[in-house]
């Protein structure tokens, strides 16, 4: 790396030509930076001193140029900075040829803007990448288009031009615009640092302080552009690099592909793995042993890309087996499975994997994958694993997969079977267990057509069990241990189904949301809708059946001696850690000498002392949605009318309280998500929090709710 100070002049006049690389991005400066270099410069022409004024570092990538021609180098930094300058002398040039300075005029074109004995582009001093670059050759050539007034660059030039133009409009005018030269030419001046061997990309993304995020895409889109003769590559882009590139957008119906991402997945298909953060290097080097050219690379690109789309486009995949066998790898969020997927998808393209073949290579990954999930199998190595499973494979992909999966440990039928009862599934594996409900639909009920967007998950037995009415109903039917059986059922798949109208089901009694689902077309409701009661009896038994019907959607079809890790967990006292939870948070009031709770209880929510008929308050805790909250119940009709006079001042209470309260049907709460008492490293954030709130419902809400008792009273 060698660091130097040079001028304007020495920058330009030099035979260099300083390309900006495609990873750079357009031109952006505006107005405002405009102004500031006319200020700079016209404080230094009003000046007699000959001090230079410093614009700031320039930092070069040498390219290995070919002896004879112009040396070239990349500006990693100071483009918008150079760019700029040449719009300037483009306009002093300009105005000094339309005043008749020829002499000053044919001197700054030679001198800065081009190179008077080269061709097409290396006849220019300053290259910016393509959508810029057509705009500053047309201005350096003296033949502005109207195409490019809109651009940056054009209007760099204009409002430069028109402040050299009331220069030259002075009665020395001339003498004027030789005295502006010399200032831009040998009194700006920058720090021109050269690397050689450095890492472009990595110098350019530690010096960028424009908050502009660079991937490692851009640096692999510039290698490519840079293995294309300049004056070739306008045409390289737009016949092969636009209609590769755009295949990456976003659609209407698709988001956006990630482009790094896919360059490491296709580095990554034939069973080499490579880290992140060195995709660019690892594509370099991989071509550069190559002999192939751009156009051929980007050929090969596009094919990829194609196959690629299908994985995370699986919907745009043009064979619907395909494409439903694609979208249960999407829900599964394997993108570490990508590379080997890759390779599975350009064997078949290829005629080297039959599409039955290649259907079960998929299916007994998304097996794999899914066992594992369930029987509580790392993750950590998905990486590696799946990066080494397309080396396994040798002559016979789906056979030579299936003894790779059966090595790192592939659980089988009954353990499988047995896990997947008692695996608190919603909770730990929500997405998997969507996919899980929605293909388990599909098999009991094959000629329903359903569609996914329409579908919430439902418990059958609630999420929330209080002391409302239908609460107490749940209570009655699970007996005195209702809050043991909640916890360890909740979210297990004995438990769960699928609605569309789960909103409307609720924590209603079992009888009637038993009624609603008897309605559906939906086949995993007709074992529920059949019983007359939801205990932990049916719920296991509900478990036990559907759980072979799963087994045989993810079959796992070769033989080992899988011995499942033992999961020693003793199982927790539900109320003994409710109770603990609770006592604590009283012990925090305590110190900030709060109200305690009317009872220290064993259930999920506690009450405190309010001293107003019909009206609670409370705070509460949900385990599976994983938030807090304290709130204010108002009952029966005495308390909704205090309710409501309430509602009438909303605006007034959360401006005093000090946030927006999340009003409901009958009370009010303050919500804190991502609480899980699971942690109970936690609980003390969980309960400083709930005292915070605790005591602005005291000194707030209740005194308001109070005030109107009072004036109802009165009146």
């Amino acid at each position: 790396m060698e660091a130097n100070v040079h001028t304007a002049r020495e920058i330009l006049h030099s035979t260099n030509q300083f390309l900006v690389p495609f990873f750079q991005r357009f031109y952006s400066w505006r107005r405002e930076h405009w102004e500031t270099l006319q200020s700079d410069i016209w404080q230094l022409l009003e000046s007699e001193s000959q001090d230079r004024h410093f614009l700031g570092p320039v930092v070069c990538h040498s390219t290995n140029s070919v002896p004879v021609e112009v040396p070239a180098f990349q500006l990693i930094d100071g483009q918008q900075r150079l760019t700029t300058l040449t719009m300037v002398l483009a306009a002093l040039r300009d105005v000094a040829k339309a005043k008749g300075f020829t002499k000053l005029a044919t001197r700054i074109h030679e001198e800065c803007l081009v190179h008077r004995h080269e061709d097409d582009l290396k006849r220019y001093k300053v290259v910016p990448r393509i959508g810029d670059r057509e705009a500053l050759i047309a201005i350096v050539d003296e033949q502005p288009k109207d195409e490019f007034r809109k651009l940056g660059i054009t209007r760099c030039w204009k409002y430069f031009r028109n402040f050299i133009t009331r220069l030259a409009t002075s009665s020395n005018g001339e003498e004027l615009l030789k005295r502006l030269y010399a200032v831009v030419s040998a009194q700006l001046s920058f720090v021109v640092i050269t690397i050689t061997n450095e890492n472009p990309y990595e110098i350019f993304e530690s010096l960028n302080s424009t908050g502009l995020e660079l991937e490692e895409s851009d640096l692999i889109r510039n290698y490519i552009f840079m293995k294309v003769d300049l004056d070739k590559q306008e045409k390289f882009f737009n016949q092969y690099w636009q209609p590769f590139e755009t295949k990456f957008d976003e659609t209407d119906e698709f988001p956006e592909i990630g482009r790094t991402v896919f360059y490491r997945a296709y580095l990554m298909k034939n069973g080499r793995y490579v880290n992140k953060g060195a995709t660019f290097v690892d594509f370099k080097s991989r071509f550069d042993s190559k002999e192939e050219t751009p156009e051929s690379q980007v050929n090969d690109l596009n094919q990829i890309l194609d196959l690629y789309s299908t994985i995370v486009r699986p919907t745009s995949a043009k064979d619907k087996d395909l494409s439903n066998i694609l979208s249960e790898i999407d829900s599964l969020d394997i993108s570490t499975a990508y590379p080997l997927v890759l390779n599975l998808l350009e064997r078949n393209a290829n005629g080297q994997l039959s599409k039955d073949d290649l259907t079960l290579c998929l299916n007994d990954l998304c097996s794999f994958v899914i066992r594992r999930a369930i029987c509580e199998e790392s993750t950590r190595s998905y990486g590696k694993i799946f990066s080494d499973a397309i080396g396994a494979i040798k002559e016979d992909p789906t056979e030579d997969l299936r003894k790779y999966w059966a090595s790192k440990r592939w659980p089988d039928d009954k353990t499988f079977g047995e896990r997947l009862q008692s695996f608190s599934i919603y909770r730990r594996e929500p997405q998997k267990l969507f996919l899980i409900l929605q293909r388990l639909e599909q098999k009991l009920n094959p000629k329903e057509t359903i569609n996914p967007d329409e579908l919430t998950i439902e418990h059958v037995m609630p999420q929330t069990i209080n002391n409302s009415k239908n609460g107490k109903k749940w209570k009655e039917m699970l007996g005195e241990e209702w809050g043991d059986i909640q916890e360890e059922w909740l979210d297990t798949i004995g438990n769960l189904t699928l609605t569309g109208y789960n909103s409307g089901l609720g924590n209603r009694p079992f009888e009637e949301k038993r009624d609603e689902l008897a309605k559906s077309n939906l086949a995993l409701n007709r074992t529920i809708s059949k019983c007359d009661q939801w205990t932990p009896a049916e719920m296991a038994q509900r478990a036990k059946k559907i759980g072979q019907q799963i087994i045989e959607l993810w079959q796992k079809t070769i033989s080992d001696d899988y011995v499942p890790e033992p999961i020693e967990k003793e199982k927790p006292n539900y109320k003994v850690r409710r109770r603990e939870y609770w006592k604590q948070l009283s012990l925090i009031l305590e110190d900030r000498k709060l109200p305690q709770p009317i009872e220290i209880t064993e259930t999920t929510s506690i009450d405190f002392p309010v001293g107003i008929d019909h009206v609670s308050l409370y705070a509460w805790f949900n385990r599976n949605r994983a938030e807090i909250s304290i709130g204010m119940n108002f009952q029966r009709r005495a308390g909704k009318k205090l309710f409501k006079a309430l509602h009438n001042e909303k605006k007034k209470a959360e401006k005093e309280f000090g946030e927006y309260l999340v009003w409901q049907s009958s009370g009010i709460q303050v919500i804190l998500p991502d609480s899980r008492i699971v942690e109970e490293d936690d609980w003390l954030d969980h309960h400083e929090w709930m005292a915070d709130k605790l005591e602005r419902f005291y000194s707030v809400i209740i005194p308001q709710v109070k005030a109107i008792v009072e004036s109802n009273e009165s009146t």
